[in-house]
Parts: C-alpha cells; structure tokens; sequence
C-alpha cells in the first residue's frame, strides 16, 4: 500500500513539473523516480532462494515482488490517466 502510495505521490510531481515545464522529458523522469522503488534486492534474494532449493521462500519473495511491481504501475497509471484527463492539475 505505501508504495502504490509513494507511486502517485511521484507521479504527481512529475506531472506538477510538466504542467510548469520544469521538466524535459516527462517518461525520463518518471523512470528515473520509480526506479527507487523497484524491488531489486527482493528479486535478487528471490533467485537465490530458488536457486538453494528454498521453492516456499523464493515463490514467497516473487509474489512480493509482484505485487510491488503491479502497485508501481497502478499509481503509474492512475496518476498518468488524471493527468491527460486534465482532472487533476
């Protein structure tokens, strides 16, 4: 929940900035701040896992992994959809 929360919140910024033309390149700029968010230590603890036979702690970790990436791009997205709706600035 808290980074579907930290999605929207720098999505938002994001679009704040381009509203202003502040930014250059409003898809550069948001990769480059949901990639803070992205779970990389998780999926590299997940193949380890799987990898040492640990098939219950690996699955575990790649469902969490998962269900960040899908909070990612639901905040993504609905923060994007307002935005060219024109609903939210």
């Amino acid at each position: 929940m808290m980074t579907l929360f930290n999605t929207i919140c720098m999505t938002f910024m994001v679009a704040l900035a381009d509203y202003f033309k502040l930014a250059g390149n409003m898809d550069h700029v948001i990769v480059g701040t949901i990639m803070y968010l992205v779970p990389g230590v998780a999926i590299t603890n997940c193949v380890r896992d799987m990898l040492n036979s640990d098939v219950l702690s690996g699955t575990v970790r790649m469902v969490e992994c998962l269900f960040i990436g899908l909070a990612i791009a639901i905040g993504v997205y609905f923060t994007l959809y307002l935005y060219t709706r024109g609903s939210v600035i």
